[in-house]
C-alpha cells in the first residue's frame, strides 16, 4: 500500500458519512481519477476487513467488517424466498426463543405486514404439534422445555428434507450439519457434530448416516434448549436411579464433551433423555423386559407367516428385523419420534406391503399400550417389500450364449436382488426346447426367440439396476384377459360372499359407505361394532385408497369374527381421502386366517394393475354372474 493510500484510508476512517471524491482529492492534493484508482486498489488489499463504497452522485464511505456482515444480512433478507423466510422467522422462535411481532418481522425481513401474517398462518397449519402462541405481545413459542426439544427436532428435519426435495437426493451427515448452521449458532452446532461424530466412528457397529443424523438431531436440539438456560426436567424425565436406561454413562459423556466447547449445564435428567436417542438409534444396547420380548416374537412370527418368511432359511433377515422391531418398540413406547424421510414414496410404490403390514401390527397396539405410525411402518416394508415384490412360485430360467462365466454372472445378479424363494436355473442356448421353456415362469435370456411370449425377458450380458426394476414389474403383471384374469383370483374368492357383494350403489360420501357396511358386516355377525370402530381409526390414520379409483379400507383382525370381504360398486364415485374411488373392498380376516392375507391383498392388488379387469367389475349388473366369473360356487343367500 503506497503512503497516498493510506492516508486517504485514514480520512475514510475518520469520516461517518458519504463524502464526495473532490473532497479526498483536495485534502490530498491529486486529481479525481487518482483517488477513484486508489479506491480500486484499497478494495483489492482489503481481504474483506474493509470495503469502500460508491454511490453515484453521493460519494464514498469506508465499512468496516461489521458494518459489511450487517450489509449483507440486509440484502440476504432482502433476497430471501418465501419459504427461506418462514425458516428464518420460525427459527427466530424456537432456535432462538424470542418473541417476535408482526411489525418486527416485517421490518427485518423487508416485506409488508401481510407477508408476515401469511407466514404465521403457514407456520400454524405446517407444524400443527408445535405450540405457536399469538396475542397483544407478541408471537412466541409456549411450550415446556421438552416440547422446545421435540420441536426443534421436526424443524431440523423439515429443513433437511425441504433440501431433499428441492435437490432430488439426499444430504449427507456433514451436508446436514452444514444446513443447520444458518439457523443456529456455529459454535453449538459444530461442537455437536463432532462430538455425535467422534461417538458413531468408536462404535464397532456399523450405523447408518440416518441414525446418525438422528442422533444429532437429538443432541443439538437439547443443547439448544439448555444453550438457551430451558431446563427439560418437567414431570415426564423425573425417574429413579433404577429406571435409568442402560447407556446414561455414554449420554453423559458425550454432555460432558460439548460442555467442555460451548458454555453449557446440564442434569441427570438430560442424560437419561439423550441415553433413550442413543438407545433408539442402535447406538447403545437395550435391556429389554421379557414380556416385550415375547410380544416381539409374536409380531414377527406373525408377519413372517403373512409374507410367507421362513426364518430357518433367512436367519440374518430375522436377526435383523428382530432387532428393528424391539426397538421400534422401545421409540413408540417412549414416544420418540422415528421419521422416514421415504414414507410417501414406500406407500406409493408398496402400498401392498405398506397396508398388510398396517393389518397384522394392529391387533398388537392394545397390548402394547401404542400407535404404531406410518414412518416405523415405512421401515418394516423395506424389510418385507422383496418377498411380495415377485410371486414365490415364481421359476426363471437363465439363457446365454456366452459361455459360463456369463450365464452365472446373471444368475448370481438375479439371486442377489430377487427373493429368495425364487428358484433361478440355468442353461446354454444349444440345450432349448420347447418343452424346456414351458416349465418355467420366466425367461430371461441373452438369445433372441421367435416367439413373442411376455415370459421371455431379454437382456444384455451385463445387467443393471434398470434391468432388475423391469423385471420385478414384468413379473407382477397379468398377462391374461379381463375374464380369465378374474377366474384366477383363487385367494380373494375364497372370500367373497354373494350377499356382501353390492354392484352400483350410491352413497353421498366415505362415511356413508361405512356405515351401510357397518351394518351390514355386523348385523350378519362376521365383524363387531369395535371392528367397524377400528376401521374409521385407520381412515384417519392415513389413506386405503390405491390407483384406479379403489380403496381397501380394514381394521383390527382382533375384532373379526368369520373372514369376508365386502365388496360394492358404485354408480358415482365418492371422494376418499386423494381422489375419487368406484370400487371397495373392506377387508376383514381373522387372525385365525392370517395365512390367506397376502394372496387375498395380493389378488386386490393385481386388479388395480389390470384396467380391463376393474372395468368388467364395474360394469357387472348380476352380482351372481360375476361371482361365478370370479370362479367360485353361489352360496345360499337370505336375501
Amino acid at each position: 500500500m503506497e503512503e497516498r493510500q493510506h492516508r486517504l484510508l485514514g480520512l475514510l476512517a475518520a469520516e461517518a458519512d458519504y463524502q464526495p471524491l473532490q473532497y479526498f482529492a483536495e485534502h490530498l492534493r491529486v486529481s479525481e481519477r487518482t483517488i477513484r484508482s486508489d479506491i480500486v486498489a484499497l478494495n483489492l488489499l482489503s481481504k474483506g476487513r474493509y470495503a469502500i463504497e460508491s454511490k453515484r452522485g453521493i460519494g464514498v464511505k469506508l465499512l468496516n467488517q461489521a458494518q459489511l456482515l450487517e450489509q449483507r444480512e440486509v440484502e440476504v433478507k432482502a433476497n430471501m424466498s418465501v419459504e427461506q423466510r418462514r425458516f428464518a422467522i420460525l427459527a427466530d422462535i424456537l432456535v432462538w426463543n424470542q418473541r417476535v411481532s408482526i411489525n418486527q418481522l416485517a421490518e427485518k425481513y423487508h416485506v409488508g405486514r401481510s407477508s408476515i401474517q401469511n407466514d404465521l398462518k403457514w407456520l400454524r397449519e405446517t407444524f400443527p404439534t408445535i405450540q405457536i402462541k399469538s396475542g397483544k405481545a407478541g408471537t412466541e413459542f409456549s411450550g415446556s422445555g421438552t416440547d422446545l426439544m421435540e420441536a426443534l427436532m421436526v424443524f431440523n428435519t423439515y429443513v433437511v428434507s425441504h433440501q431433499l426435495s428441492v435437490e432430488g437426493q439426499a444430504l449427507n451427515f456433514k451436508q446436514q450439519k452444514q444446513l443447520l448452521n444458518d439457523y443456529y449458532d456455529e459454535a453449538v452446532v459444530n461442537a455437536c457434530y463432532d462430538a455425535v461424530l467422534a461417538l458413531v466412528q468408536k462404535d464397532a457397529n456399523l450405523l447408518a448416516e440416518y441414525n446418525a443424523y438422528n442422533i444429532f438431531n437429538a443432541v443439538l436440539a437439547l443443547v439448544s434448549c439448555r444453550y438457551l438456560g430451558l431446563g427439560l426436567a418437567d414431570k415426564e424425565l423425573l425417574v429413579s436411579a433404577e429406571e435409568t436406561p442402560s447407556g446414561h454413562p455414554i449420554a453423559e459423556s458425550l454432555l460432558k464433551q460439548i460442555s467442555e466447547q460451548v458454555t453449557l449445564t446440564y442434569g441427570i435428567s438430560d442424560s437419561q433423555l439423550l441415553a433413550k436417542y442413543l438407545i433408539s438409534n442402535r447406538l447403545v444396547t437395550l435391556e429389554t423386559p421379557d414380556i416385550i420380548l415375547t410380544i416381539v416374537d409374536q409380531i414377527i412370527e406373525k408377519l413372517n407367516l403373512v409374507f410367507d418368511v421362513q426364518p430357518a432359511a433367512e436367519p440374518v433377515f430375522d436377526e435383523q428385523v428382530h432387532k428393528h422391531v424391539t426397538l421400534m418398540v422401545f421409540r413408540l413406547q417412549n414416544e420418540i419420534a422415528y421419521r422416514n424421510p421415504f414414507v410417501q414414496d414406500i406407500k406409493d410404490k408398496w402400498s401392498l406391503g405398506f397396508n398388510m403390514i398396517w393389518l397384522v401390527l394392529k391387533e398388537f397396539e392394545e397390548v402394547l399400550k401404542i400407535t404404531f405410525s406410518e414412518h416405523e411402518i415405512g421401515f418394516l416394508v423395506v424389510y418385507y417389500q422383496p418377498y411380495i415384490d415377485v410371486s414365490d412360485a415364481s421359476r426363471i430360467l437363465v439363457i446365454c450364449q456366452h459361455g459360463v462365466a456369463a450365464t452365472q454372472l446373471i444368475s448370481n445378479k438375479l439371486r442377489n436382488n430377487l427373493p429368495s424363494t425364487v428358484s433361478i436355473s440355468s442353461t446354454s442356448s444349444l440345450e432349448v426346447t420347447d418343452q424346456l421353456l414351458a416349465q418355467y415362469d420366466f425367461i430371461v435370456s441373452t438369445v433372441q426367440f421367435e416367439t413373442q411370449s411376455p415370459k421371455v425377458i431379454y437382456v444384455a450380458s451385463l445387467i443393471d439396476d434398470h434391468f432388475l426394476t423391469d423385471i420385478r414389474f414384468k413379473m407382477t403383471q397379468p398377462t391374461v384377459d379381463s375374464e380369465l384374469f378374474l377366474e384366477s383370483l383363487s385367494s380373494l374368492k375364497q372370500v367373497l360372499q354373494p350377499n356382501f357383494i353390492f354392484l352400483n350403489k350410491r352413497f353421498k360420501n366415505k362415511a356413508d359407505l361405512l356405515t351401510f357396511a357397518r351394518y351390514a358386516l355386523t348385523s350378519s355377525g362376521c365383524v363387531s361394532d369395535a371392528y367397524m370402530d377400528s376401521v374409521q381409526k385407520r381412515e384417519l390414520q392415513g389413506s386405503t385408497e390405491l390407483s384406479g379409483g379403489v380403496a381397501i379400507p380394514h381394521g383390527n383382525p382382533v375384532e373379526v369374527k368369520q373372514s369376508v370381504v365386502f365388496m360394492t360398486t358404485l354408480d358415482e364415485a365418492i371422494e376418499w381421502h386423494k381422489g375419487p374411488v368406484r370400487l371397495v373392498f373392506l377387508i376383514c380376516i381373522a387372525q385365525r386366517d392370517e395365512r390367506l392375507l397376502k394372496g387375498i391383498m395380493s389378488d386386490i392388488y393385481s386388479l388395480v394393475q389390470h384396467n380391463g379387469a376393474i372395468d368388467f367389475i364395474l360394469t357387472s349388473q348380476d352380482k351372481h354372474k360375476l361371482f361365478q366369473t370370479l370362479g367360485a360356487k353361489i352360496l345360499p343367500e337370505n336375501n
